[in-house]
Protein backbone atom coordinates (compact mmCIF):
# COMPACT_ATOMS: atom_id res chain seq x y z
CA UNK A 1 0.00 0.00 0.00
CA UNK A 2 1.00 3.63 -0.86
CA UNK A 3 0.10 5.91 1.82
CA UNK A 4 0.02 9.24 0.83
CA UNK A 5 -1.25 12.45 1.83
CA UNK A 6 -2.75 15.60 -0.19
CA UNK A 7 -3.26 19.20 0.99
CA UNK A 8 -3.12 22.60 -0.38
CA UNK A 9 -0.91 24.85 1.83
CA UNK A 10 0.20 28.56 1.35
CA UNK A 11 3.47 29.95 2.06
CA UNK A 12 3.56 29.16 5.74
CA UNK A 13 2.31 25.91 5.51
CA UNK A 14 -1.37 26.97 6.70
CA UNK A 15 -4.62 24.87 5.92
CA UNK A 16 -7.59 26.13 7.24
CA UNK A 17 -9.30 28.70 9.47
CA UNK A 18 -12.38 27.78 11.41
CA UNK A 19 -12.57 24.50 9.79
CA UNK A 20 -12.60 25.89 5.99
CA UNK A 21 -9.80 25.94 3.41
CA UNK A 22 -8.08 29.28 3.30
CA UNK A 23 -9.20 29.06 -0.72
CA UNK A 24 -10.99 27.56 -2.96
CA UNK A 25 -10.41 27.00 -6.62
CA UNK A 26 -11.57 24.70 -9.53
CA UNK A 27 -8.27 23.31 -10.82
CA UNK A 28 -6.98 22.23 -6.98
CA UNK A 29 -10.23 20.89 -6.80
CA UNK A 30 -9.90 18.46 -9.89
CA UNK A 31 -6.22 17.67 -8.54
CA UNK A 32 -7.70 16.58 -5.42
CA UNK A 33 -10.15 14.71 -7.64
CA UNK A 34 -7.70 12.96 -9.89
CA UNK A 35 -5.65 11.56 -6.82
CA UNK A 36 -8.18 10.86 -4.55
CA UNK A 37 -11.00 9.37 -6.97
CA UNK A 38 -11.55 5.16 -6.68
CA UNK A 39 -9.19 5.47 -3.55
CA UNK A 40 -9.38 5.07 0.09
CA UNK A 41 -9.90 8.41 1.89
CA UNK A 42 -8.78 8.86 5.79
CA UNK A 43 -10.13 12.17 7.55
CA UNK A 44 -10.46 13.23 10.99
CA UNK A 45 -13.48 14.43 12.50
CA UNK A 46 -13.15 17.89 12.01
CA UNK A 47 -12.60 17.92 8.54
CA UNK A 48 -15.34 15.06 7.43
CA UNK A 49 -17.47 17.52 9.12
CA UNK A 50 -16.06 20.36 6.79
CA UNK A 51 -16.75 18.39 4.37
CA UNK A 52 -20.46 17.84 5.53
CA UNK A 53 -21.03 14.04 3.25
CA UNK A 54 -18.71 11.39 2.22
CA UNK A 55 -16.76 12.07 -1.11
CA UNK A 56 -18.73 10.65 -3.99
CA UNK A 57 -16.27 7.43 -5.69
CA UNK A 58 -14.22 6.78 -2.65
CA UNK A 59 -14.13 4.87 0.51
CA UNK A 60 -14.15 7.32 3.27
CA UNK A 61 -12.58 6.76 6.80
CA UNK A 62 -13.62 9.18 9.85
CA UNK A 63 -10.94 8.61 12.05
CA UNK A 64 -12.67 9.75 15.97
CA UNK A 65 -11.95 8.84 19.44
CA UNK A 66 -15.70 9.74 20.23
CA UNK A 67 -17.12 5.90 20.31
CA UNK A 68 -20.53 7.47 19.62
CA UNK A 69 -19.60 9.08 16.28
CA UNK A 70 -21.94 8.15 13.68
CA UNK A 71 -22.14 10.49 10.83
CA UNK A 72 -23.53 8.49 7.72
CA UNK A 73 -23.91 5.02 6.29
CA UNK A 74 -21.38 5.81 3.52
CA UNK A 75 -18.80 6.39 6.03
CA UNK A 76 -16.76 4.16 7.72
CA UNK A 77 -16.03 5.40 11.65
CA UNK A 78 -12.71 3.94 13.19
CA UNK A 79 -10.89 4.65 16.35
CA UNK A 80 -7.81 3.64 16.24
CA UNK A 81 -5.08 4.66 13.12
CA UNK A 82 -3.00 1.25 13.64
CA UNK A 83 -6.01 -0.71 13.06
CA UNK A 84 -7.20 1.38 9.48
CA UNK A 85 -3.36 0.84 8.82
CA UNK A 86 -3.85 -2.92 9.10
CA UNK A 87 -7.00 -3.13 7.82
CA UNK A 88 -6.43 -1.29 4.58
CA UNK A 89 -3.04 -2.56 3.90
CA UNK A 90 -3.42 -4.65 0.81
CA UNK A 91 -5.45 -1.56 -1.30
CA UNK A 92 -3.36 0.20 -3.64
CA UNK A 93 -3.41 3.69 -2.20
CA UNK A 94 -4.69 5.19 1.19
CA UNK A 95 -4.99 8.90 0.63
CA UNK A 96 -5.03 11.21 4.15
CA UNK A 97 -7.05 14.47 3.70
CA UNK A 98 -6.63 15.92 6.90
CA UNK A 99 -6.56 17.39 8.96
CA UNK A 100 -3.56 19.17 10.94
CA UNK A 101 -3.53 16.09 13.83
CA UNK A 102 -3.75 13.45 10.94
CA UNK A 103 -1.30 14.89 8.71
CA UNK A 104 1.26 15.50 11.64
CA UNK A 105 0.64 11.53 12.49
CA UNK A 106 0.95 9.82 9.13
CA UNK A 107 3.63 12.18 7.41
CA UNK A 108 6.54 10.41 8.93
CA UNK A 109 5.00 7.41 7.29
CA UNK A 110 3.92 8.19 4.11
CA UNK A 111 5.34 7.32 0.60
CA UNK A 112 4.09 10.13 -1.33
CA UNK A 113 2.35 14.12 -1.20
CA UNK A 114 0.09 15.69 -3.30
CA UNK A 115 0.73 19.26 -2.55
CA UNK A 116 -1.23 22.33 -4.03
CA UNK A 117 0.87 25.08 -2.99
CA UNK A 118 -0.67 28.99 -2.80
CA UNK A 119 1.52 31.56 -3.07
CA UNK A 120 0.83 33.95 -0.43
CA UNK A 121 0.68 33.96 3.38
CA UNK A 122 -2.79 34.20 4.92
CA UNK A 123 -3.41 36.46 7.88
CA UNK A 124 -5.95 34.24 9.40
CA UNK A 125 -4.66 30.66 9.68
CA UNK A 126 -5.69 28.32 12.58
CA UNK A 127 -4.55 24.83 11.42
CA UNK A 128 -1.04 23.85 9.17
CA UNK A 129 0.58 21.16 7.88
CA UNK A 130 3.54 19.68 9.35
CA UNK A 131 6.98 20.59 8.42
CA UNK A 132 8.52 18.76 5.31
CA UNK A 133 12.00 17.75 5.86
CA UNK A 134 12.86 18.26 1.96
CA UNK A 135 15.94 16.12 2.42
CA UNK A 136 13.49 13.12 2.63
CA UNK A 137 11.19 13.54 -0.61
CA UNK A 138 11.86 13.86 -4.40
CA UNK A 139 9.79 16.07 -6.25
CA UNK A 140 8.76 14.25 -9.33
CA UNK A 141 5.51 16.20 -10.84
CA UNK A 142 5.23 19.74 -10.89
CA UNK A 143 2.57 22.11 -12.72
CA UNK A 144 2.06 25.88 -13.01
CA UNK A 145 -1.37 26.77 -12.30
CA UNK A 146 -3.18 28.33 -15.41
CA UNK A 147 -6.94 29.16 -13.53
CA UNK A 148 -7.08 32.87 -13.30
CA UNK A 149 -6.87 33.22 -9.44
CA UNK A 150 -6.15 35.91 -6.93
CA UNK A 151 -2.98 34.31 -6.15
CA UNK A 152 -0.76 31.95 -8.15
CA UNK A 153 -0.42 28.47 -7.37
CA UNK A 154 1.31 25.61 -8.07
CA UNK A 155 0.81 21.33 -8.18
CA UNK A 156 3.55 19.49 -6.49
CA UNK A 157 3.60 15.49 -6.15
CA UNK A 158 6.95 14.24 -4.06
CA UNK A 159 7.95 10.53 -3.56
CA UNK A 160 9.77 9.57 -0.31
CA UNK A 161 13.33 9.25 -1.08
CA UNK A 162 14.78 5.40 -0.17
CA UNK A 163 17.26 5.20 2.92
Amino acid sequence: MILSLIAAVDDSLGLGFENDLLWKNKEDLAFFKQHTNNKVCIMGRKTYESIGSPLKGRINIVLTSDKTYNPHPNALVRHNLSEVLHEFRNVPELVCIGGEQLYTTLLPLADRLYLTKVHHTFSQVDTHFPTIDEDEWSEYFYKQGTEKSKYKYTFHVYSRKAN
